[in-house]
């Protein structure tokens, strides 16, 4: 287009009506395309895009050059890694060779780039696998298990303050979702001994639970003993909720914004949870403000949450490879959370058994952290009422404070935004004039220092 010059006779939105007539044409193979709001507007930003990009780059390259006058194979390397500027390009305009080793260096440091494998500190090959009792019952709290080895703690000293158990209810931290926390108590001959679990974590298929002090007796005195087990549940409850609204909104943006969206990451605290989804622009308050309507409806119509083992073949077919939101698990079994026509997924965090349980989601704020990529923080569960709690305190206040009725409180502040402008133009008129007369007088007193 831009070759032959077709642009000028062809604007963009004459060129988007290309694109009805190609889905006029695949729909004959495909079936008809489902509505996608978002189309237009991807493919006019990926034009502005190109439209700019290599006069914007370019001028970044001539300043560089500019600056530097002869580019190092550092600066090579960063205009074309970073700045997508060909090499030939970068000859052209900085009239230097391109260096020899430069193709080389870009692909050491590719491969630099590779993640390292996540360093195994404990070898747990030869315990049997720790059976997961929160995926039978999210809801168990209270449970008994048998001691089977005790570790030493090898970030701390070598502390003597891991036990490993044949069974737990306790979720280690995984998938974004902190772990849990409780106690666990261990019956002795002589009594009881009471430890806070501080820490949990998974290493191979079983569960390590760190206390909060060492274990005082020997490893023989300790093992095969039965332990009482509590888990916090207010902490599991809000966990849980933050976890499972976190496939609400995920879901909630897929509607609002297209079916481009993709999960690149979450996390999930007890203060609050966030969602990196795959979106091309910020978004936009209107946005954020219908994906959080979405999402809370989704909760008020209390959809059922069904959780089970599927092998992976089977998973596949019925729900295709949108199953792997948090990538692709290993193994040939899936733990498939259902929110039934709403969101599918491959996950093993704790997640509640009906929309409703999670109450209400309220969206924070978002930002664009990546090209390409949009975080949304958010709250379900208790922390919304704090969050809306705080949210009345700050309107009661201002009503208060400014004697105004709740409705007027935005026409208040304008009011008092433009007046402020207003007497800070004026205080700035006023200090010219004091300078004026201050520099007139000075200059009819000559004989003043």
């Amino acid at each position: 287009m831009k070759k032959n010059g077709w642009w000028d006779q062809m604007p963009l939105d004459k060129f988007m009506e290309i694109f009805e007539h190609q889905k006029t044409d695949l729909a004959a193979l495909y079936g008809p395309q489902e509505e996608y709001n978002s189309f237009g507007d991807i493919i006019r930003m990926e034009h502005e895009r190109w439209s700019n990009t290599d006069d914007t780059q370019k001028k970044k390259l001539e300043a560089m050059i500019k600056k530097k006058k002869t580019l190092a194979l550092e600066d090579w390397m960063v205009v074309m890694t970073s700045w997508g500027i060909p090499a030939d390009t970068i000859s052209q305009i900085s009239k230097q060779a391109i260096p020899d080793n430069l193709y080389y260096v870009i692909a050491q440091q590719q491969e630099k780039m590779v993640k390292a494998a996540e360093q195994v500190l404990y070898n747990t090959s030869a315990l049997p696998e720790t059976k997961n009792l929160y995926y039978d019952d999210h809801k168990l709290y209270n449970f008994d298990a048998e001691i089977l080895d005790i570790y030493l703690n090898v970030t701390q000293k070598n502390t003597k303050n891991i036990v490993i158990l044949n069974q737990s209810a306790f979720y280690p931290t995984s998938g974004g979702q902190q772990h849990d926390l409780g106690k666990l108590t261990i019956e002795l001959d002589d009594g009881e001994q009471e430890y806070n679990i501080v820490n949990v974590e998974k290493v191979g298929k079983v569960i390590l639970h760190i206390l909060d002090r060492p274990l005082e007796q020997d490893n023989s005195e300790l093992v095969g003993k039965k332990a009482r087990c509590e888990v916090s549940k207010e902490r599991r409850v809000q966990l849980r909720n933050h976890h499972t609204g976190t496939h609400i909104v995920f879901a909630a943006c897929k509607q609002v914004l297209g079916p481009h969206v993709w999960q690149n990451g979450a996390k999930c605290t007890i203060q609050q949870a966030h969602l990196d989804i795959t979106h091309y622009a910020s978004l936009t308050k209107e946005q954020e403000m219908n994906i959080q309507n979405t999402a809370n409806k989704l909760i008020m119509e209390g959809i059922e949450i069904n959780k089970s083992i599927m092998s992976k073949d089977e998973a596949e077919r019925q729900h295709g490879f949108s199953l792997y939101q948090g990538g692709v698990v290993p193994g040939n079994e899936l733990r498939v959370v259902n929110i039934k026509d709403v969101d599918v997924e491959a996950c093993c965090g704790t997640h509640c058994d009906n929309t409703n349980e999670v109450g209400w989601i309220k969206i924070l704020t978002t930002k664009r952290i990546a090209d390409g990529i949009v975080r949304l923080y958010y709250v379900a569960g208790e922390r919304t009422m704090e969050q809306l709690n705080k949210e009345t305190t700050i309107v009661n206040d201002l009503t208060s404070m400014w004697g105004v009725q709740q409705h007027e409180i935005t026409k208040t502040a304008m009011r008092f935004f433009k007046e402020s402008k207003s007497y800070k133009a004026q205080l700035e008129d006023e200090r010219k004039k004091g300078l004026t007369l201050h520099i007139k007088f000075l200059t009819a007193m000559p004989d003043l220092k």
